[in-house]
């Protein structure tokens, strides 16, 4: 469409929603493929300005393993 945008990842193999969710704060996290990341509000917090949109998806690796939904 031409418009301007900037797209930020932040992806955690591996891990469920419970894991994202006790780390949302953390300096590093380690995920399953051994890559660190930080954890999702501090990604947040980080960028500059305050992002139009954030998608979130999780959930898959919780039915991966077995978890029941919150």
């Amino acid at each position: 469409l031409g418009l301007p945008c900037e797209v930020l990842v932040c992806g955690h193999s591996g891990l469920t929603a419970a894991q994202m969710a006790d780390n949302l704060d953390a300096l590093a996290i380690k995920d399953l493929g051994g890559q660190l990341g930080r954890g999702l509000r501090r990604s947040l917090g980080d960028t500059v300005g305050k992002p139009e949109l954030v998608l979130i998806m999780a959930g898959t690796n919780d039915i991966g393993s077995g978890q029941k939904s919150q």
